[in-house]
């Protein structure tokens, strides 16, 4: 049988972001989007803001009302260049233009040496038909507004510049011209800083102020009446004109319409990456001598199932709100690249993947090899498997020197192979961004390995106290329902084998229990992420469930307002009046204290599913004396804990720091109320020796002794 050699293997690797994933220009092949259709065409991701615009096409095409300036807000890898180009395609064709307009905008797109930082079309200039001039007039596009055609050139004062002579339009003769601007936060907030060092109040700052406002996640858009961004309203400027849609809110693994997750962008991307047709046909995968060991063949075809394709997609989507970061499209071509291949760096000197995986499986199958290069070997396949890829963290601590001298002393060669296969994880950077934040973000939120069940049938559970027991009951107890990929079983042989060396009862019997502790943990941590990975199950589990439930049910969310009150002190709120002078905070006692009652909490606004003129987000928000603060994962978990009886000081320090936060804004404006501090709801305590009071309003305070 032959080793065959798969080109979509060595094409996926292409996914990357710092490779052919990357950044894109409208009507380029070059980066973006890798996803083809037969013909060679660039399949196009249907997102909200993609549907709008191409309903936007055809509002303007037939001359009815509808935003004319459109500003796309978001990071790079978030889609923009993908739905201008959609934009402008579904306007060709609605305007009947014969593909006359595209063909401009690919001309103009295409880099003499650069790409032009922008581009215009008018049909005084271009042969168009006369549906264009009569609905349409002039197209601007700003495909990158922090570029710049003169690099001498500062990009906000550039761009402020255009646009103010672009408002000046308003009053020309119909039509408006029709203007889309890709504009990340950044340049959005320095182009305002510019117009508004000029005139605080002047149309362009009225502007540029209200799309900041709509897209960002600040107090307004978190408020219970957050501003439409589609058509946005700008005073003084005509109604429906402005538009704006923030590309980085809304999650690519959620439909915008109810919340379900199919289908998905990232679930298209999935499921075309792993597609039958190539992976199982002659010359790819399905007669290659290796395909039983291969990596990259077992994760194509498991991800090809629907169940553990969902389960796959709901660790992601738990994810994204655990560490507050949605996969935006670079990401997640990234992260399909990553999970079902790897990177260069992971393959040596190998010029194909494939080559790789043929030299992995003869080193660890040819028992004429040595046992350390066997095992390293295997380990090598199996870290490769997509359920141990999405983990990339080390399965435990490597052996101590003492352990490992005493393992090369009575030549238990096994042994000093596990520990050496655990060696590929010493590199100190990950190679590439999404590894990165998979081993230092995802992986400590979700790492199915740190999941203890409390139901003794959960197979978890069963894995985790078979192991503790011996590997070799671990290796047999693995649960029925899910399979066992070769790698895997070859490696967990090794340790299994590697356990019988040793003898517990012998004189170094200490020394001998860490080993068996290293061994057993190494195939506990494996078999566990394998294992919740295909069923779902990962750390922190009731808590992001109940959070993923909650975030959009004010019902549920109303019940953690008790909790936080207690955070906030309970009935009685009490602060340390001094620490705003940088006064070292005592636990056991403060010189002044402000007192007061309790903390008002509003009810917690819900994270809103979206609209005509909303995306949607993630993000409830606690209203406390006008001002928003985003219930994150991390204060949700804070205050399910204070409700569970968890102490304050064990909180985690990002949450302490909200709480104080929360604290500070109360005290400073609970100080200023001298209505309060007249009818006794308010004072400051100054030890134990008396209270500064305030009898009458204007008049001093006074301090009174304690009797």
């Amino acid at each position: 049988m032959p080793l065959n050699r798969n080109p979509w293997v060595k094409e996926l690797l292409t996914w990357h972001g710092h490779e052919r994933g990357g950044v894109r220009v409208p009507f380029s092949e070059a980066g973006g989007n890798p996803l083809r259709d037969s013909a060679g065409r660039a399949i196009v991701l249907e997102t909200d803001l993609v549907v709008r615009l191409r309903e936007l096409a055809r509002r303007l095409a037939r001359g009815e009302p509808a935003p004319r300036w459109i500003f796309l807000v978001g990071g790079p890898g978030n889609g923009k260049s993908e739905a201008v180009q959609d934009f402008l395609l579904t306007l060709d064709q609605e305007l009947g233009a014969a593909d006359a307009l595209a063909a401009a905008f690919k001309e103009r797109f295409a880099p003499a040496p650069l790409v032009p930082w922008r581009v215009e079309i008018d049909a005084a200039n271009v042969e168009l038909p006369e549906s264009f001039q009569v609905k349409i007039g002039r197209l601007i596009v700003i495909q990158d507004a922090s570029s710049s055609d003169q690099p001498k050139e500062d990009a906000a004062s550039v761009l402020a510049s255009f646009l103010d002579d672009l408002l000046d339009l308003l009053t020309s003769p119909p039509p408006i011209p029709v203007f889309l601007c890709c504009i990340n936060r950044g340049m959005l907030a320095r182009a305002l800083r510019t117009t508004s060092e000029a005139s605080i109040d002047s149309e362009l700052s009225r502007v540029l102020r209200a799309v900041v406002t709509a897209t960002a996640l600040g107090n307004d858009a978190l408020s219970k009446n957050r501003p439409a961004c589609w058509p946005l309203v700008v005073p003084g400027v005509p109604d429906e004109v402005v538009a704006c849609w923030p590309l980085d809110v809304q999650s690519l693994l959620l439909r915008p319409e109810d919340g379900g997750l199919d289908p998905t962008p990232i679930e298209t991307m999935t499921v075309m990456a792993v597609e039958a047709g190539k992976w199982e046909v002659n010359g790819a995968c399905a007669d290659c001598d290796d395909g039983a060991v291969c990596p990259f063949r077992q994760n194509a075809a498991a991800l090809r199932a629907e169940a553990p394709r969902r389960e796959l997609l709901k660790l992601l989507r738990r994810g994204e709100l655990a560490i507050g970061r949605r996969w935006n499209f670079r990401d997640g071509f990234s992260l399909l690249s990553e999970l079902l291949v790897g990177e260069w760096a992971d393959f040596g000197a190998a010029t194909e993947p494939c080559d790789w995986v043929h030299e992995q499986a003869q080193l660890s199958g040819d028992e004429g090899n040595p046992i350390s290069t066997r095992g390293v070997a295997s380990y090598r396949l199996a870290s490769r498997l997509y359920t141990n890829a999405l983990f990339p963290a080390p399965p435990g601590k490597r052996l101590s020197d003492e352990a490992r001298a005493l393992a090369a002393q009575r030549g238990f060669d096994k042994t000093i192979a596990i520990d050496e296969a655990l060696a590929i994880h010493a590199v100190a950077a990950p190679s590439n961004y999404v590894r990165g934040l998979l081993r230092d973000a995802f992986c400590p939120a979700l790492d199915p390995a740190m999941l203890s069940p409390h139901e003794p049938s959960h197979a978890l559970s069963i894995l985790e106290d078979n192991y503790s027991q011996s590997v070799a009951l671990g290796n047999t107890g693995w649960p029925t329902s899910v399979p066992r990929y070769r790698a895997e079983l070859t490696f967990l042989a090794m340790v299994e084998e590697a356990e019988n060396e040793w003898d517990l009862l012998s004189r170094e019997s200490a020394l001998v229990s860490s080993v068996l502790r290293f061994l057993r943990n190494v195939a506990s941590v494996l078999s566990k992420r394998s294992v919740g990975v295909s069923i779902g199950a990962h750390a922190n589990e009731r808590y992001l469930v109940d959070y993923e439930r909650s975030i959009r049910d004010e019902d549920l969310l109303d019940e953690l307002r008790d909790a936080l009150r207690g955070l906030l002190g309970g009935s009685s709120f009490r602060f340390n009046a001094l620490e705003s002078f940088g006064q070292p905070r005592s636990d056991l006692e403060w010189q002044v204290a402000l007192q007061g009652t309790t903390v008002p909490v509003e009810p917690i606004t819900a994270a809103p599913r979206g609209g005509a003129g909303l995306p949607a987000h993630d993000l409830p928000a606690i209203h406390l004396f006008g001002y928003s603060i985003p219930l994150t994962f991390d204060l949700y978990y804070a205050l399910r804990l204070q409700r569970d009886g968890c102490a304050e000081a064990s909180l985690p320090a990002s949450v302490r720091a909200s709480v104080d936060r929360i604290r500070h804004r109360f005290a400073g404006s609970l100080c200023r109320n001298e209505e309060l501090f007249i009818n006794g709801s308010a004072a400051f305590a100054v030890g134990k020796r008396g209270r500064v009071v305030l009898n009458r309003p204007g008049e001093a305070p006074r301090y009174r002794p304690n009797p």
